[in-house]
């Protein structure tokens, strides 16, 4: 058992380590929406649509930032609400 969590905490940091910025942001996002309690289609749905709106770019820049700027709350509010009815 403890060899199985060994090999898979491996892979997991040998693919962390591959992945694109994106991909971080991506699963950053991800993380942060699940632990809020909401299901991964619906993380996906709003990252992807706030993604469209301000462009992967905006999306790193806001991950080191630290608190948003309202414009970008009140996109992920809209895009949860959209998202919510799919």
């Amino acid at each position: 058992m403890k060899i199985k969590l060994a090999i898979a905490l491996a892979i997991t940091a040998l693919l962390a380590g591959c992945s694109s910025p994106e991909d971080k942001i991506r699963g950053q996002f991800l993380s942060g929406c699940a632990n809020s309690g909401a299901d991964r289609a619906f993380c996906n749905c709003v990252f992807d649509r706030l993604v469209n709106q301000f462009g992967m770019e905006y999306m790193q820049r806001m991950s080191r930032a630290g608190m948003p700027p309202r414009e970008f709350m009140e996109a992920g509010m809209k895009a949860g609400m959209a998202c919510n009815r799919l």
